[in-house]
């Protein structure tokens, strides 16, 4: 589990109430932590969940979970940021973009990239990705378009200008809808990939997509539903194959970490993760 906290105030304990609720269902959950702003961008708090996403799949079996179903959650700017690593890892999008780095960084970088690399990166992914990590990605409440954002979060009391500094000026690079929209799967964008990165070509994408679903509350006022609706027709457009949708009547933008854990009553996105994670037919 990913928390938000417009990437400045993230920690991982806002996912503890969701956490427990699931751990008395029989869910192990793992909530993440990654740098926030200024300490990091974008980019770089994408490689923190990188890493802990490595880390749960090599460890997990220990605390008696299965590593072939881990479910990649994240809500928010959690759920941005975990949209952002299932992109990179599928090579859609550069790692590198939106780092502010100077031209001669990138350019040395470029240098050392060797052709072994530059073959590596156009292999296959290695056979852990491929049996499935993560198993499906859940986004809740997430903002998958960062220029639609910034008026939305200027009229909450942000600075319009985080957005610009979050993305080191290249708000495409970091918004996943503006990712699929511009076919970022191309040659340039695997070329630029890191030697961390798996990159598949575009004949074989749609073959890597894990199962995807997609929750926002209609009353939702930090972070329009639409940005949900929008990036489920961009992800389907793209060609992955399983996408769920479903939108709350009336459930704000924490209600489902926060208000809604705490009741005892029927919780219907909490249900709906559940159903996902024990993969029950609807």
């Amino acid at each position: 589990f990913v928390s938000g906290g417009a990437w400045i105030i993230g920690y991982r304990m806002w996912g503890f109430l969701l956490g427990l609720a699931l751990q008395r269902r029989g869910v192990l959950c793992v909530s993440v932590d990654y740098r926030n702003f200024p300490q990091s961008r974008i980019p770089e708090m994408v490689d923190d969940l990188g890493e802990a996403c490595a880390w749960v799949k090599q460890n997990i079996a220990e605390y008696g979970g299965d590593p072939m179903n881990i479910s990649l959650v994240g809500q928010s700017a959690g759920a941005h940021l975990s949209a952002m690593l299932l992109l990179r890892l599928l090579g859609l999008g550069s790692p590198t973009a939106g780092r502010d780095e100077s031209p001669s960084t990138v350019t040395a970088r470029a240098a050392t990239n060797t052709t072994a690399n530059t073959a590596a990166n156009h292999a296959s992914p290695p056979p852990a990705i491929l049996r499935g990590f993560p198993r499906r990605w859940i986004g809740i409440s997430g903002p998958y378009d960062m220029t639609r954002l910034v008026p939305a979060l200027k009229k909450r009391g942000l600075n319009s200008d985080l957005m610009e500094h979050l993305s080191g000026g290249d708000l495409d690079a970091c918004s996943p809808l503006h990712l699929l929209q511009k076919g970022a799967a191309d040659a340039k964008a695997r070329a630029d990939c890191g030697v961390d990165t798996c990159c598949i070509p575009p004949s074989t994408l749609q073959a890597r997509w894990p199962p995807l679903a997609l929750f926002h509350g209609t009353a939702d006022k930090t972070v329009d539903w639409r940005h949900s609706a929008d990036f489920a027709a961009a992800l389907k457009a793209a060609g992955a194959p399983d996408v769920v949708e479903e939108f709350f009547a009336d459930k704000s933008h924490t209600d489902p970490i926060l208000e809604d854990p705490l009741t005892s009553g029927h919780d219907p996105l909490l249900e709906a993760v559940l159903g996902l994670v024990f993969e029950r037919n609807p």
